[in-house]
C-alpha cells in the first residue's frame, strides 16, 4: 500500500473498498493531482516495468508516456481542468521502463479525495488486442483477396456469407445469393448419393475434398476443387459449414496444352536430330522444313534467307515445295515485309497476293494457302531469315497459330544453325561484288620499287607493287579477293597491267611480281610470261601455305629459264625454312622485321650472319627488306648481305610515269652495328652478283 494512502484519515467502509479494489486490480491504476503521482497499484509497475512503488509515486504521470504524445495529453489535461470538454477514454503511446513504447488505453475520471480533488486513470495495454484486430483484419482481407471462392451456409444449406472471388466466379452479387439454398449453384450433374455421402461425412466433422461440376448464375456448368470444412461452436457442435471453391477448368485447358505442347517438343526435337550443323544453309533447312511437315500437322513449310539486299528461298516443302524451288528470288517488296515483320519476332497473317509480286505471289496463290505463322532465323548479328509454316485450309489455320510459340522456338534453333552458312555467303557475295568493281573499273595501277646492290648501289631490278584507286592497303583487297574466288583473277589483272608498264623500266633490271602458289598453279602464267623484255623473279611470301611441293615445281618448270624464284617475307610466317629447302629458290628476301633496328640487335646480327653463310654455299641471293637508316645499311653491308630493299634506297614509283627510273641508287652507310663498346666482328661476305645472269640464266 503507497504512504499516501496509509496517510489518509481513517476510511468509510467504501472507501476501504476503493482501497482494496485499487490494491487488488488487474487493470493499471494511478491516482495523479495537477500530474503528480499519488498512488500507483502493482499492475502499475508490471505494466511500465518497475520494482517498487517508491520509483513511481512523485513523479510526473505524463512520463510515462511517449514524447511524441505527452505534450498532447498534457495540453487535453490542461484544458479538462479549464473546463473545457475533452475525451475521458482515448488510446495514446506508453513508455515502459527502458524506453520501449507501447499502445496504450487511458481511461481517466476526476475523483474526490478527503485531502482533495484529484484524477483516476486506468491504462491497459491494447498490444495483444491490436494484434489480434490486425490478425482478424488480415484474415477477412485475405479471404475476400483469394483467388478461391469462399463461402458459409448453415445446417440447412442457407448461404450465409460470400467473398468478392465468389461473386467473381459464379456471377452472383452477395445480396442475389445470402439467404438463399446453396442448391442454386447446382449442375445437376451429380447422383443425390454423391451429396448424401458428401454430407454425412462433413456432418461428422471430417473435411471433405473433391470435384464438383457447379453451374454459375449464366447457365454455364464448370469444374471446382472443392474443400468442404465443418465449424464448431465452442462446445465442438457443428454449426455450419465452410466452402472453398477453386475453379479448375483452366487448369484442364492447361493440362491439355501441356500435353500438347509435349508432343510438339517431342516432334521439333525429332526434327532437329535430323538436322546438320556442317550442311549448307539450303541443306538444313530442306531437312528442317521436311522434317515439320512429315512429322506434324503442318501442311507447307518453307524457309527465306534475308542477309542480302533481297530475298531468295532457301527450302519449301509440302505444297509449297511443289511452286517454291531453292533459289527463287523473293520480290523486294515481300522481302522487305518480312524483314520488317521479322525484326519484331514470330507473327501470323492470312495470305494475300499483291499483284506487284508478280508470278511469286501467284505461284504461292495457286498452292491454296490460306494462313501462315513465320518465325524469324535470327544470330548474333539480327534476322537472318524466316521460316514460314502454312495451312492450306481454313480449319487448319486456328490450330497452326496456336502452335507458334513452339514453332518460333523450333526456327530460332535452325536460325542458329544456318546463321554462320549465311552470314559467310553475304561477306563473301559482298566481296566478290567489290572485287568484281575493280576488275571491271580497272582501278588499280602498278607501282615500282628499287632493288638496290648494296656494295656499290646499282639498282639490279624492281619489284611491282600494287596500289588500288579505293586507297585500301593492298594486303586487304588481295584477302578479298582470294575470298570472294577472285583471286587469280585479280593477281593475273594486277600482274599484266604490271608487264605492261614495265616496258619504261632499265633495261639491265630484273621485274620481281608477287604470285600466289595459286596463281602458279592456275596454269595462266606461262601465257602471261611468254615473251618477257627482262629477267622475271616470281615471289612467293613465306605467309602462304604451299599443300604439294611437287606440283608447285612442276608448274614452276613450265616458266622456261628466264622466269627465276623467290621466297618473300623469309623470317615472318610459319613456313621457315621449308619454302626455301622444297623449292630451291633464286633469291630470299629477308623480312623488315628481321631488318628493321638490326644495327642495334646483337641476336639478329648473329642470325643473318648464319643466313648468310646458308645462302652463300647454296648460292642464293638475300635481299634486305625495309632499309630506312644508314645504320641499317651499314650493318647489313657489313655482315654480307648484297641486296636491299627500301624507302632509304627508293620509294615505290607510279609505273604509269615516265620516269627517270634510276639505275644507280647514292649509299648512305651508317656505322657498322654490333655490341655496345666493341667494334663488329662481321665480315663482309660480298655475292658480287645475281644468281642468275640478266640474260636469264642461272648461274649456279
Amino acid at each position: 500500500m503507497s504512504d499516501w494512502l496509509a496517510a489518509q484519515p481513517a476510511l468509510t467502509t467504501s472507501e476501504s473498498r476503493f482501497r482494496a479494489l485499487f490494491e487488488q486490480s488487474w487493470v493499471a491504476t494511478i491516482i495523479h493531482r495537477d500530474g503528480v503521482v499519488l498512488a500507483a497499484n502493482p499492475a502499475v509497475l508490471t505494466l511500465f516495468g518497475y520494482t517498487d512503488e517508491t520509483e513511481v509515486l512523485g513523479t510526473s504521470a505524463f512520463e510515462y508516456l511517449s514524447p511524441l504524445v505527452r505534450d498532447a495529453v498534457v495540453e487535453r489535461n490542461r484544458r479538462r481542468a479549464a473546463g473545457t470538454p475533452e475525451p475521458l477514454s482515448y488510446e495514446s503511446v506508453g513508455l515502459r521502463r527502458g524506453g520501449t513504447e507501447f499502445p496504450v488505453h487511458l481511461l481517466s475520471a476526476p475523483i474526490e479525495l478527503p485531502d482533495g480533488p484529484a484524477t483516476l486513470v486506468y491504462l491497459t495495454d491494447l498490444t495483444e488486442r491490436l494484434t489480434l484486430t490486425a490478425e482478424r483484419t488480415r484474415l477477412v482481407a485475405a479471404i475476400e483477396q483469394t483467388a478461391d471462392s469462399v463461402w458459409m451456409q448453415d445446417l440447412d444449406h442457407i448461404v450465409t456469407y460470400v467473398n468478392r472471388s465468389f461473386s467473381r466466379v459464379y456471377g452472383y452479387a452477395p445480396h442475389e445469393i445470402v439467404g438463399r439454398h446453396a442448391g442454386i449453384v447446382g449442375s445437376g450433374r451429380h447422383a443425390p448419393a454423391f451429396f448424401t455421402e458428401l454430407w454425412s461425412s462433413v456432418g461428422s466433422g471430417k473435411t471433405w475434398a473433391g470435384l464438383i461440376v457447379n453451374r454459375r448464375k449464366d447457365g454455364t456448368l464448370f469444374d471446382v476443387e472443392a474443400v468442404i470444412s465443418p465449424i464448431r461452436d465452442p462446445a465442438g457442435r457443428v454449426v455450419s459449414y465452410l466452402q472453398t471453391d477453386r475453379d479448375v477448368t483452366h487448369l484442364r485447358v492447361l493440362e491439355r496444352t501441356l500435353r500438347r505442347d509435349a508432343r510438339e517438343r517431342e516432334t521439333i526435337e525429332a526434327a532437329l536430330a535430323q538436322l546438320n550443323p556442317a550442311d549448307t544453309p539450303e541443306a538444313i533447312t530442306a531437312t528442317a522444313c521436311g522434317e515439320m511437315v512429315r512429322r506434324a500437322e503442318i501442311e507447307s513449310a518453307w524457309a527465306v534467307g534475308l542477309v542480302s539486299d533481297h530475298g531468295r528461298i532457301l527450302a519449301a516443302a509440302g505444297r509449297m515445295g511443289l511452286v517454291l524451288a531453292a533459289g527463287t528470288l523473293v520480290p523486294d517488296v515481300r522481302a522487305r515485309h518480312l524483314r520488317e515483320r521479322a525484326a519484331s519476332g514470330p507473327w501470323a497473317e492470312a495470305w494475300q497476293a499483291r499483284p506487284e509480286d508478280g508470278a511469286y505471289d501467284a505461284a504461292i496463290s495457286a498452292s491454296g494457302l490460306h494462313s501462315a505463322v513465320f518465325a524469324p532465323l535470327t544470330g548474333p548479328r539480327g534476322v537472318v531469315g524466316v521460316i514460314g509454316f502454312g495451312a492450306h485450309e481454313a480449319l487448319h489455320a486456328e490450330r497452326l497459330i496456336e502452335r507458334l510459340p513452339a514453332l518460333a522456338t523450333f526456327g530460332a534453333i535452325v536460325g542458329a544453325l544456318v546463321t554462320p552458312g549465311l552470314e559467310a555467303r553475304h561477306r563473301e557475295e559482298d566481296a566478290r561484288a567489290s572485287v568484281q568493281a575493280i576488275l571491271d573499273a580497272g582501278a588499280f595501277r602498278p607501282f615500282f620499287q628499287p632493288i638496290v646492290e648494296l656494295r656499290d648501289g646499282s639498282v639490279v631490278g624492281y619489284e611491282a607493287l600494287s596500289r588500288f584507286d579505293s586507297g585500301l592497303p593492298p594486303d586487304a583487297v588481295f584477302a578479298l579477293a582470294v575470298r570472294a574466288g577472285l583471286g587469280t583473277e585479280l593477281e593475273t589483272a594486277t600482274l599484266g597491267a604490271a608487264l605492261e608498264a614495265a616496258a619504261a623500266l632499265p633495261a639491265g633490271a630484273y621485274l620481281s611480281l608477287n604470285a600466289s602458289p595459286a596463281l602458279i598453279g592456275s596454269g595462266s602464267l606461262p601465257a602471261l610470261l611468254s615473251a618477257p623484255a627482262r629477267p622475271i623473279v616470281l615471289e612467293i611470301t613465306e605467309h602462304v601455305v604451299i599443300e604439294d611441293y611437287v606440283a608447285l615445281r612442276r608448274h614452276l618448270a613450265t616458266l622456261g629459264p628466264s622466269v627465276h624464284l623467290a621466297v618473300d617475307d623469309a623470317g615472318a610466317g610459319y613456313a621457315s625454312l621449308r619454302h626455301i629447302l622444297e623449292i630451291a629458290p633464286d633469291l630470299v628476301k629477308l623480312d623488315l622485321g628481321l631488318i628493321r633496328g638490326i644495327d642495334a640487335d646483337p641476336a639478329r646480327q648473329a642470325l643473318l650472319a648464319g643466313v648468310g653463310y646458308f645462302a652463300m654455299k647454296r648460292g642464293i641471293g638475300l635481299i634486305a627488306e625495309g632499309i630506312e637508316t644508314p645504320d641499317e645499311l651499314a650493318t647489313l653491308h657489313a655482315l654480307g648481305i648484297p641486296f636491299g630493299q627500301g624507302y632509304l634506297l627508293g620509294r615505290p614509283q607510279d609505273g604509269r610515269g615516265l620516269g627517270p627510273w634510276p639505275t644507280q641508287v647514292r649509299i648512305h652507310r651508317g656505322a657498322p652495328g654490333g655490341p655496345p663498346g666493341r667494334p663488329s666482328s662481321a665480315r663482309p661476305r660480298v655475292i658480287p652478283s645475281l644468281p642468275f645472269s640478266p640474260g636469264g640464266t642461272v648461274s649456279r
